[in-house]
């Protein structure tokens, strides 16, 4: 028996809608899609609120993101018009124990959730010695503070220290993904 035309319409979003379930199930515990989760509930699904440890828990709610009403059906962040964070000169010799003193500051910011704070003591710990896992968790925290241009900027100059991190990858391709570039998002993650 053929499918009736509104069905098939509809067939290409439900497969974007049911890839995107696949990759992070808890979407379903989004009031947004309460209708869908008792639906499958009745079919005796167990539909998950939340999928500790999963490698998208840092990202913002669905209701968080600001979307970009030009036709695109994904949620996109708006381009930050905040300067990115400053980049280390160079100038000055390393200074690892000032570094490590700062990325401690930096780590203990972050994990209070603090993540401006933990901007500016990563920020502190470049200008004392450039590093791409720093560099990469700056930008872990751009990102949190929604500032996917800057977490950008951050993972290629991590990136150009130590072309194989995969944080700086992960955390590009999350930003370049929040920024509506799903192509270049897919090439760094994959």
């Amino acid at each position: 028996m053929p499918l009736a035309k509104e069905v098939e319409d509809l067939l290409p979003s439900v497969n974007k809608f049911v890839k995107l379930v696949e990759a992070d199930p808890s979407i379903l515990g989004d009031s947004k899609c309460a209708i869908i989760s008792r639906f499958l509930e009745k079919l005796g699904a167990a539909i998950p609120e939340s999928i500790p440890g999963g490698d998208d828990d840092d990202l913002p709610p669905l209701d968080d993101l600001e979307v970009d009403d030009t036709g695109g059906d994904d949620e996109r962040m708006v381009p930050e018009s905040e300067a990115p964070p400053p980049a280390p000169t160079g100038s000055e010799p390393d200074d690892w124990e000032g570094a490590g003193k700062h990325k401690e500051v930096a780590a203990e910011a972050k994990a209070n959730g603090d993540f401006a704070g933990a901007v500016d003591a990563f920020s502190s710990a470049l200008a004392c010695q450039a590093s791409a896992l720093t560099f990469a968790n700056r930008a872990e925290c751009l990102l949190k503070l929604r500032r996917p241009v800057a977490a950008v900027l951050d993972c290629d100059a991590a990136l150009k220290l130590n072309p194989d991190s995969a944080k700086a990858l992960k955390t590009k391709g999350k930003a370049l993904r929040f920024l509506g570039k799903y192509q270049e998002a897919h090439v760094a993650l994959a």
